[in-house]
């Protein structure tokens, strides 16, 4: 991803993850707001929403392993491109400061329809101010054969 250019202006990096923390509804808790960022970033299809607040790494059952940087920018694309209808809403929310969970529901995703939908689990591993390791749990098979 194209995190170099946040490296160089650390002020900026750090406004955007502050920005993007504190957004969210009034009431909702740390662990909430970081779980609407995430859940917005990937709505977004954009790696722009990322850059600020992953600086680790991603993995889900299709990645085969945990990927960070390059590699994940082009899996993270490859997904838009192949679900470019996906939304994902978030269902419930449970952590704290350290660890988060976010149970999602997904529709979009190949013939996918409301009436059967994606469901998964996102959990974060945070740090102050970044998600530093995210892991994605969903039936792989389901979603390989709902694309057909």
């Amino acid at each position: 991803m194209s995190r170099c250019q946040l490296h160089r202006c650390p002020a900026i990096a750090l406004a955007l993850v502050l920005a993007l923390a504190s957004c969210g509804r009034p009431g909702q808790t740390q662990p909430q707001r970081w779980a609407a960022a995430w859940v917005e970033a990937m709505n977004s299809k954009s790696l722009s929403h990322f850059d600020p607040i992953l600086h680790g790494s991603y993995e889900d059952p299709l990645t085969n392993g945990p990927l960070i940087g390059p590699p994940l920018a082009m899996y993270l694309v490859e997904l838009w491109q192949a679900y470019p209808q996906a939304a994902y809403r978030l269902q419930r929310t449970v952590g704290n400061a350290r660890t988060l969970v976010i149970e999602w529901v997904a529709t979009g995703m190949g013939p996918s329809t409301p009436q059967h939908p994606l469901s998964g689990v996102f959990v974060l591993d945070l740090s102050a101010d970044a998600i530093i390791r995210v892991r994605a749990y969903f039936d792989a098979r389901g979603l390989l054969l709902k694309r057909g």
